[in-house]
């Protein structure tokens, strides 16, 4: 068993000092600049919802990445803080393992050691890839896995690529396009990998069972509604800004995408391009698309934040600039480039650091403290979904006693999701009423506090106890943003 593992890992009694070399520097880098505490940084807002669905059994989002958040609650079981536990094992571990697989694949590709440390030392300072590490998000463990398809495949493992495919896939739904491009260029081999799809199947499809299960429980629905039609369609819905951006957006969009490969790569870029000269082998093309599919979607989506999408490309595009740096073998190109990637690091070690930048604007922290010290059996209204939504049930599911009342503009009063969270709210705290003026007023005449949770530019302002239930009816239903002037602190 062992030697079977050194075969496929290229790992052995030899060579095993260099990669274990690698590991533990990425993982001690990525421990030290993580955030340390609970905080929505580069992370798209996405942390309370995982922090959420780890506590309670419950969809954060659509689609639902079943195995993260399974993760989540075996790792809610150790000692510890939660956030903390979450974002090392779950986004700096599986990104040290990252950079280790890029190491062994350049190592294997090209057989030179000091080429693998580069490509190593490239991936080690992409900014895009760090900002992913070092934060409680579902990127870094969804590319480990891609990766380490990537390494069997080149091993001719297909029953362990299919299986890594499948865990990857579970994790984060952008895999499942990724594994079925690659399947696509394997199709004159199709016999032998249809082989493999039960194993996909099990461990990259089936895993949505459980989404679809916990869409039929009484859990909140903020964002992924219950089992109807009207909820499947706001899931498709959820994907409707991908393809969306139109050809007057595009020129700004390419202007922060190559500023991003610029700040992420440095040098690289120049052996990347050699690297990817036609003709393409097979294994050149699965490399194609893994560079090429993320940033394709972060071109063409209308969300300015799909840019953490290109967390995909980044391994890829390590291996690429090794596989350059070994076509061109010249000794002071490999030298430049593994200066400007050890420049990277240092820069994204000071500008990019979530534990500094985290104590610095602890926005994040400071609403998890309000919440926390909030009476019991109050009132917090705030607008649906949303990470102050989701990290709202991540206290609720701590102990703390409060009632959620999400306000909506009139555009999605009927929406599917919304009507779902009525019926949730009334049926689980009696609170009555058919938008959030009513539930409001309904809570006041049972002697409830309300607090409002003001968000200002996706920065935490403060909760502000409501002062009249006109401000409430004006301010909150209507979409107008509140004020510190309007309400009383």
């Amino acid at each position: 068993m062992l030697e079977k593992l050194e075969e496929i890992t290229c790992f052995n009694n030899k060579n095993w000092k260099f990669p274990a070399l690698v590991f533990i520097i990425s993982f001690a880098y990525y421990c030290i600049l993580s955030a340390k505490q609970f905080t929505w940084l580069f992370a798209s807002g996405d942390s309370g919802d995982w922090l959420a669905a780890s506590n309670l059994w419950i969809v954060p989002q659509p689609y639902g990445s079943p195995l993260y958040i399974t993760l989540g609650h075996l790792v809610d079981l150790l000692p510890g803080s939660l956030p903390i536990n979450m974002t090392v094992l779950l986004s700096c571990l599986p990104a040290a393992v990252t950079v280790t697989l890029v190491f062994l694949i350049v190592k294997h590709l090209t057989s030179k050691t000091t080429i693998a440390l580069t490509a190593a030392t490239i991936i080690l300072g992409a900014s895009i890839f760090l900002t992913q590490a070092t934060v409680l998000e579902e990127y870094s463990i969804a590319v480990m896995f891609v990766v380490l398809a990537y390494l069997f495949y080149l091993k001719d493992k297909k029953k362990l690529t299919a299986l890594s495919l499948g865990l990857g896939s579970a994790i984060h739904i952008l895999v499942i396009p990724i594994a079925a491009l690659w399947l696509f260029l394997e199709k004159k081999n199709w016999r032998a990998w249809a082989k493999t799809l039960p194993i996909y199947i099990a461990s990259g499809i089936l895993p949505y069972a459980l989404i679809i299960y916990l869409m039929t429980t009484d859990a909140p629905r903020l964002l992924a509604g219950g089992l109807s039609l009207e909820a499947i369609n706001s899931y498709l819905g959820s994907t409707s800004v991908f393809g969306s951006l139109s050809i007057f957006g595009l020129p700004e969009r390419l202007l922060d995408f190559f500023s991003l490969i610029i700040m992420s790569f440095g040098l690289a870029v120049i052996p990347i391009w050699v690297a990817l000269k036609r003709p393409w082998p097979t294994y050149i093309k699965l490399l194609v698309i893994g560079i090429a599919f993320p940033i394709w979607y972060y071109l063409t989506c209308l969300d300015p934040t799909s840019w953490t999408f290109m967390a995909y490309s980044c391994p890829f595009i390590a291996i690429a600039a090794g596989i350059g740096l070994a076509k061109v073998n010249k000794a002071l190109i490999i030298k430049a480039v593994t200066i400007s990637a050890t420049a990277l690091i240092l820069l994204n070690s000071v500008f990019l650091n979530a534990n500094l930048l985290a104590q610095k604007e602890p926005f994040a922290m400071d609403y998890y403290n309000e919440l926390m010290s909030m009476p019991d059996g109050s009132a917090v209204v705030t607008h649906r979904g949303g990470f102050e939504s989701m990290a709202l049930f991540y206290v609720m599911s701590e102990g703390k006693d409060l009632i959620p009342i999400f306000f909506t503009d009139s555009r999605y009063i009927s929406d599917a999701l919304y009507q779902y969270y009525l019926e949730w709210i009334e049926k689980d705290y009696g609170i009555k009423g058919s938008n959030t003026q009513e539930q409001v007023f309904d809570v006041l005449g049972k002697g409830v506090e309300v607090y409002i949770l003001i968000p200002v530019l996706g920065k935490w302002a403060g909760i502000y106890q409501t002062a009249d239930c006109d401000l409430v009816h004006y301010d909150i239903v209507e979409g107008v943003d509140l004020t510190v002037e309007d309400s009383v602190k």
